[in-house]
């Protein structure tokens, strides 16, 4: 019996699907500076999926303000959907440095491997 192929999965933890405002101020793919509002759609301990109209350039560092709490965080662009979504590009976002409850969730302790 072949075995199947193991799937390397990429996404470091839980997701959390959610609706939360947020103001994003960074470099857009074509190198201007963008400030505007848009929707986190998915969150989980180290980032993010935000939903905006202007694409983001990958690779660059971006501040994002989350509209209820008022509490800013850098995050770094991973991601940016090649294609707009009913006028919006999805954007990946990576915490630069790691914070605990950004999104109001409290998420587990990660797992750790036995070795």
């Amino acid at each position: 019996m072949a075995s199947e192929p193991k799937i390397h999965e990429r996404r470091r933890g839980e997701r959390v699907f959610l609706r939360i405002s947020v103001r994003v101020s960074g470099t857009g793919k074509d190198g201007k500076h963008v400030n505007e509002s848009g929707q986190v759609a998915v969150v989980n301990r180290n980032g993010a999926l935000i939903r905006i109209k202007t694409p983001l350039k990958p690779g660059s560092t971006v501040e994002v303000l989350h509209d209820v709490s008022q509490e800013k965080l850098l995050f770094k662009v991973v991601w940016v959907s090649e294609r707009a979504r009913e006028g919006q590009f999805d954007v990946g976002v990576e915490l630069t440095e790691p914070r605990q409850e950004f999104w109001g969730i409290r998420f587990p302790p990660p797992e750790r491997v036995a070795s």
